[in-house]
Order: C-alpha cells, then sequence, then structure tokens
C-alpha cells in the first residue's frame, strides 16, 4: 500500500490564531492528523522566535521539547489557555531557554 501522506495542507487559515487550548487538544490527541497539526505548529513557532525570544536551540532535544511543552500547557490556568497558542509556546521557551545577553 502507499504511505499515507500528511501535508500542510491539513492546517486552514483559522489554524493560524489557534488557541491554546485547541492547540493542546490536538497536542495530546489520539488523531494522527491532529497530533501531526500541532507538531508543524508547534515547528513554525520555534522557527520563527528561535534567536529572538529564546536561544540555545542545539540544547533542544526533541523529546525534551515535547515533554516541556505538555508541561508547561498542562499547568497553565484554564483562562490562559484562551490566548493564541503561539505566543503561549513562545512564553514556555523564553522562561525555558532565555536568551543570555553577549556570548554564553
Amino acid at each position: 500500500g502507499h504511505m499515507e501522506q500528511t501535508s500542510i495542507a491539513h492546517l486552514t487559515s483559522d489554524d493560524v490564531n489557534l488557541p491554546g487550548s485547541d492547540f493542546f487538544r490536538f497536542y495530546r490527541s489520539a488523531d494522527k492528523q491532529e497530533k501531526e497539526k500541532a507538531r508543524i505548529y508547534l515547528l513554525g513557532v520555534l522557527d520563527a522566535t528561535e534567536g529572538k525570544s529564546w536561544c540555545q536551540y542545539s540544547q533542544l532535544q526533541t523529546v525534551t521539547l515535547q515533554e516541556f511543552v505538555f508541561e508547561f500547557f498542562n499547568k497553565l490556568p484554564a483562562a490562559r489557555l484562551h490566548e493564541r497558542a503561539a505566543p503561549l509556546i513562545e512564553e514556555a521557551l523564553a522562561t525555558r531557554f532565555p536568551c543570555k545577553g553577549g556570548k554564553a
């Protein structure tokens, strides 16, 4: 058989303003397509904010990152989950991987 191809096509314009609650639901979903959607979204945020809001990309291991993002969203007060997912992810990274002024 042929491999099922997941593509960016599953992302709609609605996903640009994705609330944290939806992101977290996708992130934990048993549905492969929803999980992939959250993963692609997360990678996009990482790509756009690395070196600006947070640093030390080299120290980031995917597994650690997945757990870390999960923990961060898990601990957020319900009210904050209504905020956009992207700034929440950015905040999570900034607290965990702050950019040091000048050279490390």
